[in-house]
């Protein structure tokens, strides 16, 4: 039998904290505004529920299925010819032992 090695890959990431909210959505989905489905008056309104209950992140290497990053969680940002740019949620426990940090 024989066998392979999973090569490494390298890919950019953001921690969802309750102070960076609006950055990971930036990174996510592009900055909110008045046509986009969060507008900028009801931003604060919108930090808490993410707080509560999480940001949804649409994920295409899953049909396109919402995942939901809690705070804490790790948002991966990954680009392959098929998918282009795209991102998911990792848990704490899986990045720290899935992930190490390069160029800090």
């Amino acid at each position: 039998m024989r066998k392979a090695q999973k090569k490494p890959v390298i890919v950019d990431f953001i921690q969802l904290t309750k102070n960076n909210i609006l950055e990971v959505y930036t990174e996510v989905n592009g900055k909110p505004n008045r046509k986009s489905r969060i507008a900028e008056d009801k931003w604060d309104e919108y930090e808490e529920i993410v707080k509560r209950d999480g940001l949804k992140i649409k994920t295409p290497e899953s049909g396109g299925e919402t995942q939901i990053a809690s705070i804490g969680d790790y948002i991966v940002f990954g680009h392959t010819k098929e998918l282009g740019r795209h991102c998911w949620p990792v848990k704490p426990s899986y990045f720290n032992n899935a992930y190490t940090e390069i160029n800090k």
